[in-house]
């Protein structure tokens, strides 16, 4: 059987019957903890202190259709944003914020729908953090290889020695001391700088 995430959901809505209608969709159909905000200062002040995996905004909320809002946290967080429209704002959300990777629906919206977005929402923030994962593990591979090859032209240049040789003195070093190669190559950068 396999295993769901959960997902932090802040929702920004300032209409109570959306809100009851949502926490108990949400908390049959899919594993979410879900926290409520009735207002776009408190959840400001919600996303700065606690961490989502999920916004969703439903617009207007009193009287703001939100989009200032959206575009302001868009690019703070690795969180997915579902913004949904009433119809007659629909194109003006959809055009304004698209390009940010902010999914628009326009309401009402069936259930069925809702919660298949939330989904595919999880499944992009997953990937997208996975790639980014993925890019910091080849930058920090690539910040070594750097300085490893920094350091053994060093070694060379000071120890008399060949590359392989270098190379060899760079890793006994770092078995030795139980370090990184990484730091190895810097303690030797550090003595013959």
């Amino acid at each position: 059987m396999l295993k769901e995430n959960r997902y932090n959901v802040l929702l920004v809505s300032s209409s109570e019957q959306f809100n009851k209608k949502t926490v108990d969709l949400l908390s049959s159909n899919i594993y979410v903890e879900l926290t409520v905000s009735t207002n776009i200062e408190q959840a400001k002040r919600l996303i700065v202190e606690r961490k989502f995996d999920i916004v969703i905004v439903d617009s207007p909320i009193n009287g703001d259709k939100g989009f200032y809002f959206v575009l302001s946290i868009c690019d703070k967080d690795e969180f997915g944003i579902l913004v949904l429209a009433k119809q007659t704002d629909y194109d003006e959300a959809y055009f304004r914020l698209h390009n940010y990777g902010v999914f628009v629906l326009s309401k009402p919206i069936e259930e069925d729908l809702f919660v298949q977005t939330l989904r595919i929402i999880s499944i992009t923030r997953d990937k997208i953090s996975t790639v980014k994962q993925n890019n910091l593990s080849f930058k920090d591979k690539l910040d070594e290889i750097k300085l490893v090859s920094e350091a053994k032209v060093l070694i060379v240049k000071n120890m008399h020695v060949n590359e392989n040789e270098a190379h060899k003195l760079i890793e006994q070093n770092a078995m030795n001391l139980r370090i990184t190669k990484k730091m190895s190559a810097e303690m030797f950068i550090k003595k013959y700088s």
